[in-house]
């Protein structure tokens, strides 16, 4: 399942580059503007390590931890056998603007302008589902206290996928 820089896919010619390896780009502002959904070839980049290649047909979500079930998930399973759900939600890299910023006091991490940011719609099971097929109800008395810890397979330097996690209350 891991990847090298070799085998990144074809980005779009008329973004700023940020950084290269691992690719970092923005559309340009103009092109947010057209349209309130961005088109997925327009959404902003941001990477933290080369981009995983999955095959869709043998990849398993694995869903572990304090739950009462550990579970494995196809692809096809999370599309079918679950409730679906669309939702429209606005995604902003955390360093947006990291350039302006820098101009007053300088600021770590990848300079970007002002447009990491993109609209998207999203379709699938609500992340509550899944996880109360992972047995989550068991944990009740816990919810204020726990999270639900993300880790994706793009594997960074530190040999780790990239992460990130939320209070399991909200989650829920």
């Amino acid at each position: 399942m891991a990847s090298d820089y070799n085998k990144e896919p074809g980005r779009a010619s008329d973004f700023t580059i940020n950084q290269t390896t691992p690719f970092n780009a923005e559309p340009p502002v103009a092109i947010l503007r057209e349209h309130f959904v961005t088109a997925n070839d327009k959404f902003y980049v941001r990477n933290h390590a080369p981009v995983p290649l999955i095959d869709e047909a043998s990849y398993k979500l694995s869903v572990e931890g304090l739950i009462a079930r550990h579970c494995k998930f196809s692809i096809w399973e999370l599309k079918h056998s679950f409730p679906q759900h669309t939702v429209m939600a606005t995604l902003m890299c955390a360093g947006n603007r990291r350039t302006e910023m820098s101009d007053i006091k300088a600021v770590r991490g990848v300079g970007w302008g002002c447009a990491a940011i993109s609209n998207a719609v999203w379709k699938g099971p609500r992340l509550r589902d899944v996880l109360f097929m992972a047995g989550v109800e068991k944990l009740e008395s816990l919810w204020d206290q726990l999270h639900v810890d993300f880790e994706g397979i793009d594997i960074c330097k530190d040999k780790r996928g990239y992460g990130s996690s939320i209070p399991l209350h909200k989650a829920l």
